[in-house]
């Protein structure tokens, strides 16, 4: 009936309007009062830090990098295992160096270690899902004054700015542990990082191929990507196929040191060959991307 209807209209109507008159009256005094009210923050004066091109770039890597620790967790599994290698190393060098002097003449043990390190350097997928991560800032990515090659290579440097220092440590204390000789020491050092190098280079070739940008979780982008299943699938063929080779073909013909230096300067040639891709086709495949 229309008396229930204007009854049910006061009863709502009534509140409404009361709690409007009421905030009117002290909503001034209320936000006058406020603990921050009126107060403005005073700008002071700071050098303007200003970087190349590239380093402003490789900054921005390692900030995503930071910022995400799953990211941070996924990309760092090699280093990792690099530092438990360091620790058993450190902890059972009287057994490694007994197992040096019974098969020094078929396996040195330096060479095996390098070629363990250089094995847990492609396990660092620092740039498996660096392209795919991009997908909300590609806008901004294709605007910057700067070239497409120079900002996929800083998603390739970002693994060595991470892994080396972990490679380089550890080689250190693998050379110095199982005495190794000047060659052998430098095959330590050089090979690990050539194939840390390799790694984030092929990374970012395979997310330009296989990109996922329609993600709502960057978890998704990391974890459940095809590229991020291709990377590890390419890494482990890497460290497999060249034990293969070696163990099938080549043991007995050719030392492990000179089979490590051949694989380094293959692995060499196939991150400059990579290079020149990501900054010719590659770029072009990420200025497509949108």
């Amino acid at each position: 009936s229309i008396g229930s209807l204007l009854l049910f209209a006061l009863c709502t109507l009534l509140p409404f309007a009361a709690v409007i008159v009421l905030l009117g009256k002290s909503y001034t005094h209320v936000t006058a009062n406020a603990p921050n009210a009126g107060k403005q923050k005073v700008y002071q004066e700071k050098t303007l830090r200003v970087s190349a091109p590239k380093r402003a770039l490789l900054r921005k890597e390692l900030v995503r990098f930071r910022a995400n620790p799953m990211y941070a967790m996924n990309a760092l599994m090699g280093s990792l295992f690099t530092v438990v290698l360091a620790v058993v190393v450190l902890a059972k060098r009287d057994m490694l160096l007994g197992y040096t002097t019974a098969f020094s003449g078929i396996l040195p043990l330096p060479a095996v270690a390098c070629a363990a390190l250089s094995a847990l350097s492609l396990l660092n997928l620092t740039s498996a899902a660096s392209v795919s991560i991009e997908a909300k800032n590609l806008w901004l990515m294709h605007s910057l004054p700067v070239k497409t090659g120079d900002i996929l290579m800083a998603k390739a440097w970002l693994g060595d700015v991470i892994g080396a220092p972990f490679l380089l440590v550890t080689a250190v204390i693998l050379s110095i542990c199982f005495r190794a000789s000047l060659p052998e020491t430098v095959l330590l050092f050089a090979l690990p990082l050539i194939l840390e190098h390799f790694s984030g280079v092929l990374g970012v070739a395979i997310n330009l191929h296989f990109p996922k940008l329609d993600w709502i979780n960057e978890v998704v982008a990391i974890k459940q990507s095809m590229s991020t299943f291709l990377c590890m699938l390419v890494s482990f063929g890497c460290i497999v196929v060249p034990g293969l080779l070696y163990g099938f073909l080549f043991f007995g013909k050719l030392s492990l040191n000179a089979f490590l230096a051949l694989t380094g300067a293959v692995f060499l040639l196939l991150t400059l060959l990579l290079e020149r891709y990501l900054r010719t086709k590659g770029a072009a495949l990420f200025d497509a991307l949108n």
